[in-house]
């Protein structure tokens, strides 16, 4: 069953000097928070990175040997919707990706990919996101070309420069559409107006999944259908309870 939630959570790893800190601090407040885990064994720090009218949860893992790479990636990686690498632009590339993941499956993450012959896959399927940073130096666009030559065919990919700034915006736009999650708005029989907050599901949550999520076992059979709007597609349309939820989607439930 599908679980209504706030965030979403996202793992940025890579090699040292590869600047995961810049395009963390560019991406999220600078604030670290502390008071919610995303890993549930540690209570790990991690920012928050906003886009439009949401939260996502950013944490910084390395991968390298001696940095103790296994220890926050285990115990983050059940929570994680999406790990992104961050590669070094201005040196040698394909090195750099092929250690990043080669410490994820380390740590027992399987890197969601199509065939893909030297890495051993490990336990967990987990979305990648290979971001080339500094964008920005000398020799970038050649290594930006032999990365995307390697490894396009295999996962998403974007290139920036975090110093400069430049495609931050754009790479949050694929950071949320990669986590897989889409917003839904409630809105109360008795009220015109819809809630301000999201809530996050999972792509692909049906009319009777949020209902379910949201109420007591023995209220679900009461659901009727729901009556739905959303500023891209409907306005008051009637759905019964397979029906599939979209993005943006303001869900009125009607009961028998």
């Amino acid at each position: 069953m599908q679980e209504a939630r706030d965030v979403s959570q996202v793992i940025i790893t890579g090699l040292p000097g590869a600047g995961k800190e810049h395009v963390l601090n560019s991406l999220t407040e600078s604030t670290v928070v502390e008071g919610i885990s995303i890993s549930p064994a540690r209570g790990s720090p991690f920012r928050i990175m906003r886009f439009e009218d949401i939260q996502i949860r950013m944490i910084k893992a390395p991968v390298a040997e001696g940095e103790d790479r296994g220890l926050l990636l285990k115990d983050t990686r059940a929570c994680a919707d999406l790990v992104i690498i961050i590669i070094d632009l201005s040196r040698e590339p394909l090195s750099q990706v092929r250690s990043s993941l080669q410490g994820l499956v380390g740590c027992g993450v399987e890197p969601k990919a199509r065939a893909f012959g030297e890495i051993a896959f490990g336990q967990r399927s987990q979305s990648i996101l290979i971001v080339g940073n500094k964008d920005d130096v000398a020799g970038a666009n050649n290594n930006w070309y032999i990365l995307h030559s390697q490894y396009a065919m295999h996962f998403p990919m974007i290139a920036i420069s975090a110093r400069e700034g430049r495609g931050m915006a754009d790479l949050k736009k694929v950071i949320y559409e990669l986590v897989g999650v889409i917003r839904i708005y409630l809105k109360d029989m008795s009220s015109d107006v819809a809630q301000d907050k999201p809530l996050m599901l999972r792509k692909g949550t049906t009319v009777k999944e949020l209902f379910q999520s949201m109420h007591k076992r023995d209220l679900c059979p009461r659901l009727n259908y729901a009556i739905i709007w959303n500023p891209d597609r409907c306005a008051g349309q009637r759905a019964g309870k397979k029906h599939v939820l979209q993005d943006k989607d303001v869900v009125e439930f009607h009961l028998f």
